[in-house]
C-alpha cells in the first residue's frame, strides 16, 4: 500500500510540475525578422508617436464621433509626415520575397476549403500606401498559423489581406502603411 501511495504522489508531482511550467512558447517565425525590417518598423513607430503627440490626449469616451475624429486626425498627420511613402518603404525587396514565399507555401499547403476561406472576406478594391482601410469592408484576418510564421509586430500594427496583397495596417489610424503585392497565390480558375 505504501508503494502505491508513493507512486501516486510521484505521478501527482510530475503532472503538476508539467502544468506549472506554463504554455509552450510560440515557434520562431519562418521569416526571420531582418534588422532592416525592424529598423523600418521602428522608424515608422517613431514618426507615428511624434504625430500622436501633437493630438489632444486620448480620453475615455463613449462618443463614437470623437473616436473617429481622433483616428482621422492621426491618419492625416501620418500622411502629412510621409506624403510620398512608396510601396516597399517597409517591406523592402528582400523582405517582400521572404514574406511572399512563406505566405504562398502556407496557402498552397492548406485544404481547398481553407484556401477559399482565407480569400472569403478579402476586399477587392484598388488602394495605395497611406490610404485608409475602407470602413465598409471587413478586416480580412491572416490565419493564426500563418501569422505565427511572420515576424511579430508591435500592437499598433497588424498584417491583413487586401485582395491578393498582404498589407501592414496601422490599427489606430486605420491606415495602410505598406503592402506586398500579390502575396496570395492566384485563386484557381
Amino acid at each position: 500500500m505504501a508503494m502505491r501511495a508513493r507512486i501516486a504522489a510521484g505521478l501527482a508531482v510530475a503532472v503538476l510540475g508539467g502544468c506549472m511550467r506554463g504554455p509552450n512558447p510560440l515557434p520562431p517565425p519562418a521569416v526571420a525578422p531582418s534588422g532592416e525590417f525592424a529598423k523600418r518598423i521602428d522608424a515608422y513607430l517613431t514618426l507615428r508617436r511624434r504625430v500622436a503627440a501633437t493630438l489632444p490626449p486620448r480620453k475615455e469616451t463613449d462618443d463614437a464621433a470623437r473616436l473617429v475624429e481622433r483616428r482621422k486626425r492621426l491618419a492625416a498627420g501620418i500622411r502629412a509626415a510621409r506624403p510620398d511613402a512608396p510601396q516597399g518603404a517597409i517591406f523592402t525587396r528582400d523582405v517582400e520575397a521572404d514574406f511572399r514565399q512563406v505566405v504562398q507555401e502556407d496557402i498552397r499547403a492548406r485544404a481547398p476549403d481553407d484556401r477559399a476561406g482565407v480569400r472569403k472576406e478579402v476586399p477587392r478594391l484598388s488602394f495605395a500606401v497611406n490610404d485608409e482601410y475602407p470602413e465598409t469592408k471587413p478586416l480580412a484576418t491572416v490565419p493564426p498559423k500563418l501569422l505565427a510564421k511572420l515576424p511579430r509586430l508591435p500592437e499598433e500594427l497588424q498584417y491583413r489581406f487586401f485582395d491578393r496583397h498582404l498589407i501592414l495596417l496601422d490599427v489606430d489610424a486605420n491606415l495602410i502603411v505598406d503592402y506586398i503585392p500579390d502575396a496570395l497565390p492566384a485563386a484557381p480558375a
